[in-house]
């Protein structure tokens, strides 16, 4: 089962967002409102295959900065 997420940068610190259904599911039963990195790796334990979710905005600045 595959689950979605969106990784920020947030005063210095790598934060992990669920950005599906079955991942806002993950975090809402470890009580947090990010991913952790011990609730990925349990996760990973029972199956799942996490895929990072890329932000489009992000994508096409870094693409205007390149020109």
């Amino acid at each position: 089962m595959k689950i979605f997420v969106k990784v920020k940068e947030s005063y210095g610190q790598t934060r992990v967002y669920p950005a599906c259904e079955k991942s806002w599911a993950l975090a809402d039963i470890a009580g947090t409102t990010t991913l952790t990195e011990n609730t990925l790796k349990q996760a990973k334990r029972l199956g799942f295959e996490i895929s990072v979710q890329e932000d489009p905005v992000k994508r096409i600045l870094d693409k205007l900065e390149t020109m």
